[in-house]
């Protein structure tokens, strides 16, 4: 309201006095037009900055000093000055906090779906910096694994990672499946040499079937941990 320069609360049904407070300077267009306001126009509004403010305004009316200044408001005779009394105040405390609470509902939505979408792109970019070698026909990516890297599913816990029991539904025929996901983290070096021995290691036991032996299914490689899909 300080700073308020225009307001237009024309066709609101708003009833009772005009506030006397809204004759400030600062406002230099207002449109109390259309409405049920009665009682004396302020005479900080009965002047010709204001002369098509308050149309459609019957109960209204102004000083007899200025007669025909404001456009459509009568003037006032004795003992017609006194109107409903407050009923513009509340109306434009209901409006502003209607707008107030529209303006912060507004924000809230921008700011939810701005920080859903950094959110997508954050894990759409982590996501592109994790590859998958496959040692066999698989029926589901490695979204799907790391999707099912939650404090939820783990099942076990030792000195070189974490072991996860993660589901995932089959992409060919939408069924249900399950595997154990052994993550291992690695240091920041970026070591070729160590990786290059890991990956051949990992290629051997893909290869390697024995009854003995839990199947390796594939290889995800990330920048910050290995992961050994198993069956």
């Amino acid at each position: 309201m300080p700073v308020l320069s225009s307001l237009d609360l024309s066709s609101n049904k708003l009833s009772g006095d005009i506030p006397p407070a809204l004759a400030k300077p600062t406002i230099t267009a207002l449109n109390l037009s259309s409405n049920q306001l009665t009682g004396k126009v302020p005479a900080g509004l009965a002047t010709a900055a204001y002369d098509r403010s308050f149309l459609d305004n019957p109960g209204l009316c102004t000083a007899a000093a200025a007669p025909g200044l404001l456009a459509g408001v009568r003037s006032c005779s004795a003992g017609s000055s006194r109107g409903g009394g407050g009923g513009v105040s509340r109306g434009l405390r209901t409006g502003l906090l209607a707008a107030g609470a529209a303006l912060l509902v507004v924000a809230a939505a921008f700011a939810f779906f701005v920080v859903r979408d950094v959110r997508r792109r954050r894990r759409l970019a982590r996501e592109k910096e994790w590859k998958l070698t496959p040692f066999q026909a698989l029926d589901f990516g490695e979204k799907a694994v790391l999707r099912g890297l939650t404090e939820d599913n783990v099942v076990g816990r030792g000195g070189s990672g974490r072991v996860y029991r993660v589901p995932y539904t089959n992409r060919r025929d939408g069924s249900a499946g399950v595997v154990a996901v052994k993550r291992i983290r690695v240091g920041g070096g970026g070591d070729e040499k160590l990786e290059r021995e890991f990956e051949a290691e990992a290629d051997v036991l893909g290869r390697v079937r024995h009854n003995n032996i839990v199947r390796l299914l594939c290889l995800v490689t990330g920048p910050e941990a290995r992961l050994l899909v198993y069956e």
